[in-house]
């Protein structure tokens, strides 16, 4: 942490007597300071544990202490432990759908520090396997990286190459994240990305993504960086986007109809959006063949 413990215990007491707090509760710093980044201007994140089933306030009260923001959030062991079930349950289902809200308070607390009651903090940890939770962000991000970087190959086949590029940038953040949750750096907020990587340490990897962190400033043209960044994201482990053009389609999506009046194409979305095409927009429509690979 970048500030002492004294100092956290100090404006804690503080803290506690002007908000509404539940006796015996625990006390735990949340949040960029706990993890060891921040600076001065940084807010105090303190989360309150009741030791209950009880429905607390989910709106943080918000002090300035100290010339510091400090948020104080409250939550009963009842509902951390539905946080914890449903990062579970959702990443069952599908890990990219899971809400980042949902996994940025489950990331918080499980690396938080204790400040009162460590035995209520440690059970409450003991909720969810860190290891587990590690997994999850690094499979969340790659979920992502994906999607960012198919975006960017298929914007890339259509010509727009710096759409491409951008979607390209993106990705490469999304990837790398991944790549450092597989190594224990899964604070989610991207800000602090060139701290969590110098953690991490002398990595070739690392290097690779300084390089490529924008299409500007890594000197290249816009399609070389296209190409370099495709290829760095699969180095970091992201499978699924290869550059290959067979293997990019255009599905249909369901209620979405083609209504035509007079030489006016007009598409129709959920019976209640129209778009009106113009006469380019109408002849590229007109042309795509569902479910053909755009090399073929």
């Amino acid at each position: 942490m970048i500030l002492s413990e004294d100092y956290l215990q100090n404006l804690l007491d503080k803290t506690i007597p002007q908000i509404h707090s539940v006796a015996d509760c625990a006390v735990v710093l949340e949040g960029s300071i706990a993890e060891g980044f921040g600076n001065s201007s940084s807010d105090i994140d303190f989360l309150l544990i009741s030791d209950s089933d009880a429905d607390l306030p989910t709106m943080p009260s918000l002090l300035f202490l100290d010339g510091r923001r400090v948020e104080v959030r409250t939550r009963s062991v009842r509902q951390l432990a539905e946080q914890f079930s449903a990062v579970t349950a959702d990443t069952r289902d599908h890990v990219g759908a899971v809400p980042e809200d949902l996994l940025n308070r489950c990331q918080r607390l499980l690396r938080s520090f204790p400040l009162r009651n460590p035995d209520l903090v440690a059970k409450v940890k003991g909720l969810m396997s860190l290891d587990d939770f590690q997994d999850t962000m690094r499979e969340w991000w790659a979920h992502h990286a994906r999607q960012s970087i198919r975006y960017a190959l298929a914007l890339r086949e259509l010509g727009q190459e710096e759409e491409a590029a951008a979607w390209t940038e993106a990705g490469l953040i999304q990837a790398v994240k991944s790549w450092a949750a597989g190594r224990g750096e899964t604070y989610l907020e991207p800000k602090w990305l060139p701290m969590q990587l110098d953690r991490i340490g002398d990595q070739p990897l690392c290097d690779r993504y300084r390089t490529l962190a924008s299409p500007e400033a890594s000197g290249l043209g816009t399609a070389e960086y296209i190409t370099a960044g495709v290829r760095l994201t699969a180095d970091l482990g992201v499978a699924g986007a290869e550059p290959d053009p067979e293997r990019i389609t255009v599905a249909r999506a369901a209620g979405v109809t083609t209504w035509q009046t007079g030489d006016r194409v007009h598409v129709v979305r959920d019976k209640q959006d129209v778009f009106v095409l113009g006469d380019r927009a109408a002849r590229a429509w007109r042309s795509v063949v569902f479910g053909r690979p755009w090399g073929a």
